[in-house]
């Protein structure tokens, strides 16, 4: 309790809690909250369509995330379909291939998003191929929303622990994401009440 006390004087000192915390997320940890947050269906994240539109979906699959020359990588599975049903058949294009989105993340609206997105496919280029990496490069951005203030508030507020206490995360904020070759970085600024 002593040890307690001592943590909570420091913490009341002018300036302490301005400073920004940083938060470390190692590229797998990172891949596993994208799936369970972002690529919820089946393990897709659908950009077109749903899983109930048979002849006209988008979706990727599969992420692996890392670093490239300081932005954000992420490989993924693609596969979709430009088609019309005609009489219970598809007709039209569609294909499934690897790609590879180059991005910066950066915070807004209390979620990671992405800007200067650059994808790229793997393997042979086709018409198709070309026409979503295009596609995807211009709606990605807006496609692509992580909610890091929520997962924060999750987490900050459901910790558990033996003292009779509530928790409430009033002030959130990301200052800055830094992308290393490990890890993604988040400075964050936040106020946590404990009454």
């Amino acid at each position: 309790m002593r040890c307690l006390a001592v943590l909570l004087c420091v913490l009341t000192l002018p300036g302490v809690c301005a400073a920004a915390t940083e938060v470390e997320l190692s590229y797998s940890s990172l891949r596993k909250m994208l799936a369970a947050q972002l690529f919820t269906q089946d393990g897709r994240k659908y950009v077109r369509g749903s899983q109930s539109t048979k002849c006209s979906y988008a979706y990727l699959e599969k992420p692996k995330v890392g670093e490239a020359g300081g932005r954000l990588r992420v490989e993924s599975r693609f596969s979709g379909r430009s088609a019309l049903n005609m009489f219970g058949k598809c007709v039209g294009m569609g294909d499934s291939f690897d790609l590879v989105i180059l991005a910066t993340p950066i915070y807004t609206g209390g979620a990671m998003q992405f800007k200067d997105v650059y994808v790229e496919t793997k393997g042979k280029e086709t018409f198709y191929s070309r026409q979503v990496r295009n596609a995807l490069a211009k709606t990605l951005d807006s496609q692509l929303k992580w909610p890091i203030e929520g997962l924060a508030r999750t987490i900050l507020e459901s910790a558990t622990t033996t003292l009779p206490v509530e928790k409430k995360l009033s002030r959130f904020n990301v200052t800055a994401i830094t992308v290393e070759k490990t890890s993604l970085v988040l400075t964050v600024d936040f106020r946590l009440q404990v009454k």
